[in-house]
């Protein structure tokens, strides 16, 4: 028999008589099932010592999420950054040894969390093969160059491969993410979720197409669309409202037209 230990709230045992319960129906209805489970197993899943809830976090996660997957997603499928992939054979000068790593071994050490009953440490992988990817991504700076092969390979294998590994507790959430990948069926068991050019390189123009299709089924959508923050908290409301400005400003902006003779 498994039996994990005690949910706390403020490290105190959660109680009606002191009000310090957690409302799970309200969660989920903020920010997703998806999202709540990754949550208790991302701090909950030390299955024996206390874990405590704490609400706000639950906002950092859904941040998190989005601000690593989702927005990986966004940047790897955005036309200008496909536009300038080139179908060629890997090329070794370009390859980062601190991701090829991570997308050889993930699979690893996510199995080994899991046996250890410790799903802590089996988020925290996900979550560093996912930051990798993006710091890699920002590093390279692609939208500055002729040539995205590279950066492109690697965000897509990275969501690839981080969607899989998470599927036992985000379901909905790494199918959508391989759905817009346009990852085939084939492609989305445990024995794929894992990459080496020597081995399973996807050639450049199949990632692209499949982005794109990926893009176009789901045109106007986000991942992780921008949460209303919670109207007692100035500073959230502040931090929302200038980003919400800011999206709205791109969005209304006049498009370039092409000169005419």
């Amino acid at each position: 028999m498994l039996v994990h230990a005690h949910w706390t709230m403020g490290k105190t045992k959660m109680s009606k008589s002191r009000g310090n319960v957690v409302d799970p129906i309200a969660a989920m209805g903020t920010y997703g099932v998806d999202v709540v489970r990754w949550y208790l197993m991302s701090t909950g899943g030390t299955l024996p010592a206390d874990a405590d809830y704490v609400a706000d976090h639950l906002e950092v996660t859904y941040g998190r999420l989005q601000d690593q997957m989702g927005n990986l997603v966004a940047r790897a499928s955005a036309p200008s950054m496909l536009d300038r992939v080139r179908d060629k054979q890997w090329d070794s000068a370009e390859a980062d040894a601190e991701l090829d790593s991570l997308l050889r071994d993930t699979r690893d050490r996510y199995e080994a969390a899991y046996e250890a009953l410790d799903l802590n440490r089996a988020t925290n992988a996900v979550y560093d093969v996912l930051g990798t990817a993006n710091r890699l991504f920002t590093h390279r700076q692609p939208w500055a160059s002729d040539d995205t092969t590279a950066c492109i390979t690697y965000a897509y294998e990275s969501l690839r491969i981080a969607a899989i590994l998470a599927m036992p507790i985000i379901p909905g959430k790494a199918t959508e993410c391989l759905d817009r990948l346009g990852v085939p069926e084939a492609e989305r068991s445990w024995k794929a979720a894992t990459w080496s050019p020597s081995t399973n390189y996807t050639a450049p123009a199949e990632i692209v197409r499949r982005l794109t299709a990926g893009r176009e089924r789901f045109k106007g959508s986000t991942m992780f669309p921008w949460l209303k923050p919670p109207s007692e908290d100035p500073a959230k409301v502040k931090k929302w409202k200038g980003k919400e400005r800011k999206k709205a400003k791109k969005q209304a902006a006049p498009k370039p037209q092409a000169e005419t003779a």
